[in-house]
């Protein structure tokens, strides 16, 4: 069966304790609330939903039933919410699933080359210690979750258990907004024996088709990002016949549409990007944005992952934009302009420029 999710919307302004968006605490008063809004439907294995419709300060009570085949159940009793801003609260959760094996340039991890470009956005994060179990994190709290998964044959925990799959399956169908990013993302889970790695992946709108080469025979030696998505055409180098390039699986997208693309065995697709009908929102990439190494705007792996982020968290699909031109700069000439050899140095404030 399905859940149902309704709400009533407040004539008027109250303040009262701060919510994340859960239906959490029983009815207290009774406050005019208009009629019951019939506002979503979830499957039977997903108990909760992130009413992204609501404005801080006014009051909202939810009820639900549960649908059957034979008919629906009686309605539940009611749960009042009173959403609050909480800046103090970080916007993203980084996974930290890579095993500590992705290698890209001089980090340790795709987990640092990412917060290296949430820092750079100001992005307040919090990330997870090493393959640490979900349990401890309420997800439905945070506006965006950052996955990051490593290559099969590395580390001892292979891939991300079974109740954590399920928990960030049920975040992402109530609502939620997840960027998955991983070499072996189809690879690792489309085989896990209990299903949830396969329902996971299905919420990309995605499905695997090949499981890349090994890093000496080489995958990707560029990527290219599909222009409407990008706003504009960007072919960003990669990392070839690295650590980075290991087994980089290949997708097909079956709801989904194109994110990335790069010379396939079976497939081209390496990402893809997905607003279901649903109200969620997710991007899934077999090739790391740590491992972009384009330096010249448009074609680096900051560009493409902040408007990874512009979708995800505002839902816009980027329009061409023009080029952010530096304000100021630095030139100098050595060792003089009357030698016959003279040296040209230019410093930029940011590479993109």
């Amino acid at each position: 069966g399905t859940s149902k999710a309704k709400a009533t919307k407040p004539e008027r302004v109250m303040t009262s304790l701060w919510c994340a968006g859960f239906i959490s605490a029983p009815l207290l008063s009774s406050p005019p609330f208009t009629e019951p809004e019939f506002i979503a439907e979830v499957p039977w294995w997903c108990s909760s939903y992130i009413d992204r419709e609501v404005d801080n300060f006014l009051v909202y009570q939810y009820m639900v039933t549960a649908v059957y085949e034979e008919g629906e159940s009686r309605r539940s009793n009611w749960a009042i919410a009173n959403p609050r801003p909480n800046p103090e609260h970080p916007e993203v959760l980084l996974y930290d699933f890579d095993n500590g094996g992705t290698f890209i340039g001089d980090t340790a991890g795709s987990d640092q080359a990412l917060e290296h470009y949430l820092n750079s956005y100001g992005y307040n994060y919090v990330k997870t210690e090493q393959d640490e179990p979900l349990d401890g994190y309420r997800l439905g709290e945070y506006n965006l979750i950052i996955v990051t998964t490593g290559v099969y044959d590395i580390g001892e925990n292979r891939r991300i258990r079974s109740q954590d799959l399920r928990r960030l399956a049920e975040y992402l169908r109530s609502g939620g907004r997840v960027y998955l990013e991983g070499a072996d993302v189809g690879y690792n889970y489309i085989h896990q024996d209990d299903g949830w790695g396969e329902q996971f992946l299905s919420l990309f709108g995605v499905d695997y088709a090949f499981d890349g080469l090994n890093f000496n025979d080489g995958n990707v030696q560029t990527v290219n990002g599909n222009s409407y998505f990008f706003g504009r055409d960007i072919e960003v180098p990669y990392a070839f016949r690295t650590m980075a390039d290991q087994f980089i699986d290949e997708l097909t997208v079956t709801e989904a549409e194109t994110m990335f693309t790069a010379g396939g065995n079976v497939s081209s697709v390496r990402g893809a990007y997905y607003q279901s009908e649903y109200g969620y929102r997710s991007c899934v990439s077999s090739v790391y944005i740590g491992a972009m190494t384009g330096k010249w705007f448009p074609h680096t792996g900051s560009y493409a992952f902040r408007k990874i982020l512009q979708f995800l968290i505002s839902g816009q699909t980027p329009v061409e934009e023009e080029v952010s031109l530096p304000s100021n700069f630095g030139f100098r000439l050595y060792p003089n302009p009357f030698n016959s050899q003279l040296n040209l140095s230019v410093q930029l404030p940011e590479p993109d420029n």
